[in-house]
């Protein structure tokens, strides 16, 4: 068959039946003798003793589903069957889909801050580098719809690095509000996406928002826009490491691939102003121990984004281990089923869990 039916089936006492179908036409139902069917190309005996059983089934051309004591009353329904399998014109939809994904309406708060030479040294896994300034930026967004994951929310914590002559923003943690987009950027990009809560507003001059996992605001973020900022065409990059851990939990599956995300950005609205911004202690998620010297400044923009990617190179696994757990939770603390993490957390540290702002 070039198309698929989906058809449902009943055995039934009275009799065996060959049931022969062609793709959009009824199915034709004529005695016959035998004891097995196919069920999803398997062969599986279809003798009944008294219980109806019940199908769903794939039914090829003249497929013989014979029984000695039961008939099949086969059922067409038209919507497409065993949508876990696609078809080849659903394939080349998903591909060109994935080749140019589009992020549109989208409200951006960007605080960049300034941290230390040695926290960038100690981030970045090889072979990203650090750029002469100790830079970082928090990031939380609004966006009103995709080609990809339809509307969501999200929030990033970035430092700034460069491969070889590529300079760009090394992702360390990216939480998102629905798990289309986690299971999205995670399969696609290796962004290290996880569930949260996030909240974005603005009035007026003023652009708030939070991302909120396992009841601590981890990173929050604030501005006030006093001034314009720039509008139009612009390119952004931003690097992940994609990998798989092996299944006996010890290294990956094949080398670990740096991946250069290039974001074409179409800027309608730019302000910027005054920031603020906070990191809060989580065993999950450890942004607190990336210290903040300064806010420089909190930028506002709306526009759209569209974003396409490239595997820049194959990475040490042995070098690149001790980075390729910050996208799990914490392991030891989930297997203790506690929640002293949480209030632990809430407590602030020398420095930590504090706002911070221009100076």
């Amino acid at each position: 068959m070039t198309e698929r039916m989906r058809c449902s089936s009943s055995i039934v006492p009275g009799g065996a039946a060959i049931v022969s179908a062609a793709s959009a036409d009824m199915l034709r139902l004529e005695p016959g003798t035998g004891t097995y069917a196919s069920h999803y190309g398997k062969q599986v005996s279809a003798i009944d003793t008294g219980t109806r059983a019940h199908f769903t089934t794939f039914v090829r051309k003249t497929q013989r589903l014979d029984t000695q004591d039961a008939s099949f009353i086969m059922n067409p329904i038209q919507e497409e069957y065993l949508r876990f399998v696609k078809t080849l014109e659903e394939i080349r939809r998903i591909q060109k889909t994935f080749s140019r994904c589009h992020f549109l309406g989208t409200q951006n708060l960007t605080v960049v801050f300034e941290t230390t030479p040695e926290t960038v040294r100690q981030l970045l896994p090889p072979p990203l580098e650090p750029t002469p300034e100790p830079l970082g930026s928090a990031w939380v967004a609004q966006i009103g719809n995709s080609n990809c994951v339809g509307p969501f929310l999200g929030a990033a914590l970035y430092i700034k690095a460069r491969y070889k002559d590529i300079i760009g923003n090394y992702c360390v943690t990216m939480p998102v509000s629905t798990s289309e987009a986690v299971v999205f950027g995670r399969e696609l990009y290796g962004e290290p996406k996880k569930l949260a809560k996030i909240i974005f507003e603005q009035q007026d001059e003023h652009v708030w928002g939070y991302a909120e996992r396992n009841e601590i605001r981890l990173i929050s973020l604030r501005g006030r826009m006093t001034g314009a900022a720039a509008t139009g065409r612009r390119e952004s990059s931003t690097f992940h490491f994609k990998f798989t851990p092996r299944v006996d939990g010890v290294g990956f599956d094949s080398p670990p691939r740096l991946i250069h995300v290039t974001s074409d950005t179409n800027t309608r609205v730019g302000r910027r102003g005054r920031g603020e911004l906070v990191f809060r202690d989580s065993p999950h998620d450890p942004v607190a121990d990336i210290p903040v010297r300064q806010v420089i400044e909190a930028v506002y923009t709306e526009g759209d984004v569209y974003t396409s990617a490239q595997v820049l190179c194959e990475v040490d696994p042995e070098q690149f281990l001790p980075y390729a757990f910050s996208k799990m939770d914490a392991v030891d603390v989930v297997a203790e089923g506690t929640l002293l993490h949480a209030q632990a957390a809430r407590k602030t540290r020398q420095g930590k869990g504090q706002w911070r702002t221009a100076s």
